[in-house]
Order: structure tokens, then sequence, then C-alpha cells
């Protein structure tokens, strides 16, 4: 009798943990179809072509996250990148043999492999107290401006000298960043633009590329002007014919009167020789002149006799 209650109890213990282990296995397979069926629905509706606009947002959103976080990395990488410099120069040169002096001058910025920007020239075809003058800008490769002012220094008589020197570093750090934003941007919105289907997202996808294009090109154009003026100086020569030159050391007091004197001297000196020159260019314009002034003077003379002559004859009658 006990031994068939035993075999009831464990018929009865069998049949319900069968039962428990089928329930457990019926929840677990029907919370698994759920699961994959939620990101099935979510991965159809970005393909299809509702959800492009918005998604169109959110690569905006992503460009511009990126952009700022790549400015900030960028800010903190400034202090090891490479300056950037725009260095740039004016010098004042005197010279007495002023053609000469053109044309080495010209020759040095080729040989350095620099270039002739522009060249103003100013000269009155003889030497007087107003002499020759030109001014002359010229672009130079920056690892050789100082072997370019040290050869004018040379060449010529050196005045005057001022260097001045830009860091535009955040600058174009800024700008690099900001491109290279901008580039990731135009990349999502190109694959974006394959999964488009409705023509309205087409249509905004296209038109945020082109002002994303536009801004790149934008900064790369501003890159390479800064670039230009980074590897190549711009120095401004202005260039003076003079009989004599100035002495560039500081003077004292009575050096100062001396020189000044000498100056004046030549000046006056030159003012001389000047005056007598155009005298004796101009020698046959006074002759003519003189020829005519006697002419003039002649005739003069000649009417006012016939004038005194008839005054007499009309005096004389009126007394008979």
């Amino acid at each position: 009798m006990k031994w068939k209650l035993r075999k009831k109890l464990l018929i009865i213990v069998g049949i319900l943990s069968i039962l428990l282990a089928g329930c457990s296995g019926t929840n677990s397979k029907s919370e698994e179809p759920i699961t994959d069926k939620a990101t099935q629905a979510e991965e159809a509706g970005f393909e299809q072509g509702g959800s492009t606009a918005s998604t169109a947002d959110i690569a905006k959103e992503q460009a511009s996250t990126n952009d700022k976080s790549g400015s900030t990395k960028e800010g903190v990488k400034t202090q090891d990148t490479k300056r950037k410099l725009i260095k740039n120069a004016d010098l004042s040169v005197e010279t007495k043999e002023f053609d000469d002096f053109i044309n080495n001058l010209e020759k040095e910025i080729n040989t350095l492999g620099g270039y002739t920007q522009s060249l103003d020239m100013q000269e009155n075809g003889k030497k007087s107290v107003d002499n020759r003058y030109a001014t002359i800008v010229a672009r130079i490769p920056v690892e050789k401006l100082s072997d370019f002012i040290n050869k004018v220094s040379d060449t010529g008589n050196l005045t005057d000298k001022n260097i001045n020197v830009e860091d535009v570093t955040l600058q174009y750090v800024d700008m690099e960043s900001h491109k290279k934003a901008l580039v990731v941007e135009q990349e999502r919105l190109l694959e974006i633009l394959k999964k488009a289907e409705k023509l309205e997202d087409i249509i905004a996808i296209e038109n945020r590329l082109s002002e994303v294009r536009y801004q790149i090109e934008s900064y790369e154009s501003q890159m390479r002007t800064y670039d230009n003026q980074i590897n190549y100086s711009t120095v401004t020569i202005k260039v003076t014919e003079v009989e004599k030159e100035t002495p560039v050391n500081k003077q004292t007091f009575f050096e100062e009167i001396k020189i000044g004197f000498v100056n004046n001297t030549d000046k006056i000196a030159i003012g001389i020789k000047s005056l007598f020159i155009w005298f004796i260019v101009n020698i046959p314009y006074f002759v003519i002149l003189a020829i005519i002034t006697v002419v003039i003077i002649i005739l003069i003379k000649k009417y006012s006799k016939k004038g005194m002559i008839q005054k007499n004859e009309e005096i004389k009658e009126k007394k008979k």
C-alpha cells in the first residue's frame, strides 16, 4: 500500500516538473521573436524615405558635435603645432648707381627663388635736385629673408629697416578644424543621400551638400592665402637716387651741422648747374624772343614818330 502511494507521488512530481519546464521554455521562446521584430521594425523605418530628413538633421548635429570636439582637440594641439608666422619687411635704400642697383636687385630676387610683385619707378631723365626713386614690392621665400636684406644692405645704403611678424597659428588651426568637420559632414550626407527615396528629402540633402561644399572651398581658399603669406615674405623696398649717401651711424651735434651744411652746399651747386644747363638749352628760344621784342620796339617807335609829325603839322596849321 505504501509502495503504491510513493509511486503515485513520484508520478505527480514528474508531471509537475515537466509542466514547469514546458512553461518556462514557452516564455523564453515567446520573448525572443518580440525583440527581433522590434529591431527589424526600427531598421525598416530607417531605410524608408519617411525618416530620411530627420536622419540628415542627426548627421548635421553629429558633425557640429565633432566640430566642437575637434576644435577643442586642435586647440590643445596648437602648442605642439609649428607656429604659422607671416613676416613682412619695409626697407629704405639710397644709391648713387640707380640703374645698376635696380637691375642687380631684380636678379637677386630671382636668384633667391622669389619674384617681383610690382615696380613703380619715377625718373626725370637727368640728375637734378629731385633725383629718381622707385618702389619695389618683392615676394621672398621666408627662409631667405635675412639673406635678401643683407644683400640689399651690401649693394646700397640701407637707411631704414622695419620687420613685422604676425602670428596666425590660432586662425589657421581653427580654419583647419572647421574644414575637417565639414568634410566629415559631407561624407555622411552622401551616405544618407544614397538611402533617400523621397524627392523632397533628396532636394534637402543636396541643398545642404551645396552649402557644405561652398564652406569647404571658402576655408581652403583662406588657407591657401595664409600659406602663400607664410611661405613668402612681402618686402617693400623704397630706392632713392642720391648724389651723396646719408651716413647711417649716429652723428654728434657738430657732425650733424657739418653734414647739413655740406648737403645744402651740394644742393645749391647742383641747382646752379641745373640752372646753367637750362639756360644753355633754351638759348634758341631766347634769341627768337629777343628778335620779336626788337621788332615790336621798332614798330612802336616808327608809329610814335608818325604820330608826333602829324601833331606838329596840325599845330602849325592852327597857328596860320
